[in-house]
């Protein structure tokens, strides 16, 4: 009930609303789905067939909870091959504009909020949180797996085209779905991988008037400086400690210029 929260919109609560201004439709994938019931656990099976091989992920929650977040079980990597069939995949992705979702997202937010366009993750966030996991993905990054590079690559060309199909459409916020923590990735890695590829596609959104967030919730203090430099606008889902390890007022004394 709208009256219930009023008195919380009034002292400046907002909602934000995700909607998703392009799809992104897999050619040549034959893609299977399938659940497994094992005691009070449900497992969901994905399979994708490419004509250079096939992946697979599964995932798990409880019978007992099934709106709960479904568990990693098995990501699609487990071997260089998988990052082979996942660049296929990438390289035949196609990039579609909806712009006509926005509209709705603009009206569920009214005056109290703002709609704010999905943007995907950055490549090498993409690896790790969707395809390898954060184990497999920091020793293939650790051994220089060159799979992982080619995919890596790829990603970032699917990426950029995304980013600019979304710049080209409605909306004035954009988000990156980065959910970064430090520790799993490391300064010299967010050097070597989110930074380069944060300096093309920010400037893609500026000329469009738009700004861009990035979900950064975990620890940050590492890359404290780097952050500073960085060119986005906004760093969404802020989590203080004890999970996080930046205060938000610690935050806005480093970066300034950000929200």
């Amino acid at each position: 009930n709208f009256n219930e929260w009023r008195p919380l919109f009034d002292q400046g609560l907002g909602l934000v609303v995700q909607c998703q201004t392009v799809k992104l439709v897999e050619h040549g994938v034959k893609a299977a789905l399938e659940y497994k019931l094992e005691g009070d656990r449900r497992y969901t099976i994905r399979r994708k067939e490419t004509p250079v091989g096939a992946i697979q992920r599964v995932t798990v929650n409880s019978i007992r909870a099934p709106r709960l977040m479904e568990w990693h079980h098995e990501h699609w990597v487990k071997r260089p091959q998988d990052y082979r069939v996942l660049k296929w995949i990438t390289e035949n992705t196609e990039v579609v504009p909806q712009y006509e979702a926005f509209a709705g997202a603009e009206d569920e937010a009214g005056e109290r909020g703002i709609a704010v366009v999905l943007g995907g993750r950055s490549p090498a966030m993409t690896i790790q949180i969707d395809y390898a996991g954060g184990e497999q993905f920091a020793l293939d990054v650790a051994r220089g797996v060159d799979e992982l590079f080619e995919l890596y690559e790829a990603e970032k060309m699917l990426f950029l085209e995304v980013n600019r199909a979304i710049a080209a459409g409605p909306g004035a916020f954009v988000t990156w779905c980065e959910q970064l923590t430090i520790d799993m990735l490391g300064p010299g890695r967010y050097a070597e991988l989110l930074m380069p590829v944060y300096e093309k596609a920010v400037p893609l959104h500026e000329r469009a008037g738009k700004r861009v967030l990035v979900q950064y919730d975990g620890k940050l203090k590492a890359v404290a400086e780097r952050i500073a430099g960085a060119p986005f606008h906004v760093v969404e889902m802020l989590t203080e400690p004890p999970e996080g390890d930046m205060t938000l007022s610690e935050c806005r004394a480093a970066w300034p210029d950000k929200v």
